[in-house]
């Protein structure tokens, strides 16, 4: 997390349970959070892009 906040032009991902997500405020407005059970994520990813949409939460701060 503090290498993405270092470098503005990256963007930042993080995976963990809802209540659990912490980003760095030097990140905000990069940030996007995949809330959710980390098994059932990467079986959507695996299955494509289009059908994680529903599971990415863009965070502001």
């Amino acid at each position: 997390m503090e290498m993405a906040a270092e470098h503005p032009s990256w963007r930042f991902l993080t995976m963990n349970m809802p209540q659990e997500i912490r980003v760095l405020p030097a990140l905000s407005g990069r940030a996007m959070a995949l809330t959710g059970d980390i098994g059932e994520n990467f079986q959507k990813l695996l299955g494509g892009l289009a059908s994680v949409a529903d599971a990415v939460t863009v965070l502001s701060f």
